[in-house]
């Protein structure tokens, strides 16, 4: 058959037997027909495409719902979370206290950690140490802090790159470039302060390099504008702070050379600390004239004169002294301090100046320290008479003779004082002396004996029993009023330091008007070698001091 015969036949198979149509409608179709199987044939090759995007959207799919759980389960988690800390600080007790009452307990807790220094450094580190946790625990205790004024009458100027960045104070923020309002800010705070007392703490050093002499210079003219404001200060100015800064900001040398130091009457404590030059520490010395305590250190060494200072010190309670002073000086400055109380300090060499005998009827407490000699001892005791005296002290004599001098005992019996407290420390001891001086003095309740005898660091056995109410010669007259006992000793004494408290502690000592030991401090010293072997062949003895309530210190020496 030939081929238009099998057209035919193929197009009247889908034609109707009785469908009449031309030979260009059967062209139509048979074309028609021919492009579906084209456009079939492209779809068949798109299929695979098609089938790879569902796998792939299947799997983002599939990604997405994970995602869904894990947003779920950390909301979940987060709820758990909230409501745990809800109900732990809906009833805690710090966030049911009124703002009145935490200020309270952050004015205590500011009291009680306040460190016992001796450099205003320190201090001013220990003021941001003290004071910085109390900002950082949350909004509502920072809000509180700083609104109390009382908390930040402590005001410290740290004059240097390192103290300016970790020192500034935490009541205001400011940085190098808003250091006017930083200071602006703090005076408007102090000014709306008047009735709180002020303390001001000014150091300036150079042990490390500072940064813009703008900070510097604000700095020292804040300090001289709240100077008469303060009733507390402590001042440090170290001189090679300029000579050393000098050629950078000659402006602050000159400023504080000639700073005119405003008068400060509410001052009563004043600490000084000064370095060669006294002219900036006379300036502070005649601005304080009602400066009631006094501390001066001289950090040059050598001898100081207070005669000179245009400050009369007629409201003087309490002076010390930590560079040395002539005898004839300290005399002179008695005259001058009626009301004193307090003194410490150091004497120099004796003076070739007749001195008379002072008498001072208010000073109650006396420490003398880094006398060179017995002379210079016997020269400050012939010529002082204290009836008021109640507590001396005295340390380091440096040549090979023994204390107390025949002049302390003429001196005791001259004053006609009666002493509750006595220390000494770094000397050699004449047993003799020593227990006639405790003898005299019937109302002695704290003793202090420390690295005593021969240089040894410890006592003798004669001391230790004259101590206890054991009789034994006619000098052993206990002191019936002790109290408080410090001792350095060796361990070979502590059996006999033992028998001291046992003595003192039974009722056949209360009933002969022996007071109870409250308080024993021991300074046991380990020497040669071995120590270690020493402590622990001494153990036993310890642990039966220490549970006797006496406290013992170990130290160690060749």
């Amino acid at each position: 058959m030939d081929p238009a015969s099998n057209t035919v036949s193929r197009i009247t198979d889908v034609v109707p037997a009785n469908f009449l149509c031309d030979s260009q409608t059967l062209s139509g179709v048979a074309q028609s027909k021919l492009a579906d199987e084209t456009a079939l044939s492209a779809l068949d090759e798109e299929i695979p495409a098609l089938e790879a995007r569902l796998q792939q959207l299947k799997a983002e799919t599939a990604t997405l719902e994970q995602l869904i759980v894990d947003k779920a389960n950390e909301q979940t988690r987060l709820r758990s979370s909230i409501a745990m800390h809800t109900s732990l600080l809906a009833p805690s007790p710090m966030r049911a206290l009124p703002c009145e009452i935490l200020s309270e307990i952050f004015l205590d807790y500011v009291a009680i950690s306040q460190p016992a220094t001796y450099s205003i450094f320190n201090d001013i580190v220990a003021f941001h140490r003290i004071h910085t946790p109390i900002l950082l625990v949350c909004r509502r205790w920072r809000t509180t802090a700083l609104a109390d004024p009382r908390l930040w009458t402590t005001i410290p100027f740290a004059v240097s790159n390192n103290h300016e960045r970790r020192f500034a104070h935490p009541m205001i923020s400011g940085s190098r470039e808003q250091q006017t309002a930083y200071w602006q800010a703090l005076e408007r705070r102090i000014g709306a302060t008047s009735t709180l007392p002020i303390n001001l703490l000014f150091h300036l050093d150079s042990n490390t390099d500072f940064g813009t002499p703008t900070y510097a210079i604000s700095t020292f003219q804040t300090f001289l504008r709240l100077f008469p404001r303060a009733d507390t200060i402590s001042v440090y100015l170290f001189r090679g702070f300029l000579n050393h800064h000098l050629p950078r900001i000659p402006e602050l040398a000159s400023m504080i050379d000639g700073a005119e130091i405003p008068l400060a009457t509410r001052v009563h404590t004043a600490r000084v600390f000064f370095y060669e030059d006294q002219a900036f520490f006379r300036k502070i010395m005649s601005a304080i004239p009602n400066v009631e305590i006094l501390e001066i250190h001289s950090l040059a060494g050598g001898e100081l004169s207070l005669l000179q200072l245009p400050n009369p010190g007629h409201c003087l309670r309490s002076l010390r002294v930590s560079a040395s002073m002539p005898l004839v000086d300290v005399l002179a400055l008695l005259d001058r301090t009626p009301l004193l109380e307090t003194l410490d300090v150091r004497i120099g060499a004796p003076s070739t100046e007749t001195c008379r005998v002072v008498t001072h009827t208010r000073i109650s407490t006396l420490r003398l320290s880094g006398v060179a000699s017995t002379q210079e001892n016997d020269a400050i005791f012939q010529h002082l008479t204290l009836p008021a005296l109640r507590s001396l002290s005295f340390s380091t004599i440096d040549d090979e003779n023994e204390w107390p001098r025949p002049s302390n005992i003429t001196f005791l019996r001259r004053s006609g004082c009666r002493l509750t407290e006595i220390a000494l420390r770094l000397l050699k001891i004449d047993d003799t002396l020593l227990m006639e001086l405790l003898s005299l003095q019937k109302d002695l309740s704290v003793v202090q004996l420390l690295f005593g005898y021969a240089g040894e660091g410890h006592l003798s056995m004669s001391i230790l029993d004259f101590l206890s109410t054991i009789p034994k010669g006619a000098l052993n007259r206990p002191v019936p009023a002790l109290e408080v006992l410090t001792l350095a000793v060796l361990p070979r004494q502590l059996k006999r330091v033992q028998r001291l408290v046992e003595s003192r502690s039974g009722d056949q000592a209360q009933s002969d008007g022996i007071a109870r030991l409250a308080k024993v401090d021991l300074r046991v010293r380990l020497k040669g070698k071995k120590t270690e072997v020493k402590r622990l062949e001494h153990a036993a003895m310890f642990e039966a001091l220490v549970s006797a309530g006496i406290n013992i210190e170990l130290s160690y020496g060749s």
